[in-house]
């Protein structure tokens, strides 16, 4: 009975259209091969194929019958909930008029998929971005003594600080999980930078939730944490990613310094459902 149900409910999650075949996947391999054709773009979603994230992962994939494919990612583990879009347009909106459809969520695409998006969605808080990639060529940055590793003693102080930061997509997980360094200048944590996510089984991680207080800024704080975080994940990965606002030049400067240069542009936005989007 249990394999007949798991069957019934595999057929009910599949759609067909337009030569496109779309449906729930959990086959890792599968996914791995086709994100890997664009690694650093889709590091975060390779990241994601870690057991300890994939259980907070929902997966679809849509292959058409010559060959294109798309592959969409709504990833629990934070709130609001996080979209990846990766792989051909046309399959992205297969995927989202069929088997990908959460009320909201925070939309990562390339301006090719927007389309797809904003037939389904309506967007707002949009920003453009910029990911950038860390050469593994360049040497590392020398270490600095101000900034010293977090850990999870350091989880109320490091929340304290974000929560004058209005934009940090952090959760608990990101700490005991992950690589953050912080800078502590007057009793209090002012400066710290970490990680998104850190997989050594797939070999990527993401540097993020990088902020230092307004007090403070102006005395290389921010670059001292991310030295620190790059040096020990430069351990752990060969492909390391950061995202930063396109009009951010500055802290694009501070990341080139470091060894990072821009890959490609991308867009993020928050994204809510229309009412009448389903493709039959």
């Amino acid at each position: 009975m249990t394999s007949r149900a798991s069957s019934v409910q595999r057929q009910e999650m599949s759609h067909s259209l337009g030569g496109w075949d779309a449906g729930a996947t959990r086959d890792r391999d599968t996914l791995l091969s086709l994100l890997n054709k664009d690694r650093i773009f889709a590091a975060y979603a390779i990241g994601d194929i870690e057991p300890a994230f994939f259980e907070q992962c929902e997966w679809v994939l849509a292959r058409h019958r010559q060959g294109p494919w798309a592959v969409a990612l709504l990833f629990k583990g934070l709130e609001p909930n996080a979209l990846l879009l990766y792989g051909d347009p046309r399959g992205s909106a297969v995927l989202l008029g069929t088997v990908m459809r959460p009320a909201r969520a925070y939309a990562i695409l390339q301006e090719a998929h927007l389309g797809a998006l904003e037939a389904h969605y309506s967007l707002a808080e949009q920003k453009r971005m910029v990911r950038m990639v860390w050469d593994a060529t360049r040497p590392l940055p020398p270490p600095n003594p101000l900034a010293f590793r977090l850990t999870g003693a350091n989880l109320t102080d490091l929340q304290s600080l974000y929560r004058i930061y209005a934009e940090v997509h952090f959760s608990p997980y990101q700490l005991l999980s992950g690589v953050f360094y912080g800078v502590e200048c007057d009793g209090r944590l002012v400066a710290v930078a970490g990680t998104h996510l850190v997989s050594p089984a797939y070999g990527v991680a993401a540097v993020g939730n990088v902020f230092t207080h307004p007090d403070y800024r102006g005395r290389g704080y921010a670059s001292a944490c991310t030295a620190g975080v790059v040096r020990e994940l430069s351990t752990l990965a060969e492909t390391l990613v950061l995202n930063v606002g396109e009009d951010n030049a500055a802290a694009q400067r501070i990341y080139r310094k470091l060894g990072f240069s821009p890959y490609c542009n991308y867009l993020e936005a928050m994204a809510y459902r229309k009412r009448t989007t389903t493709l039959k």
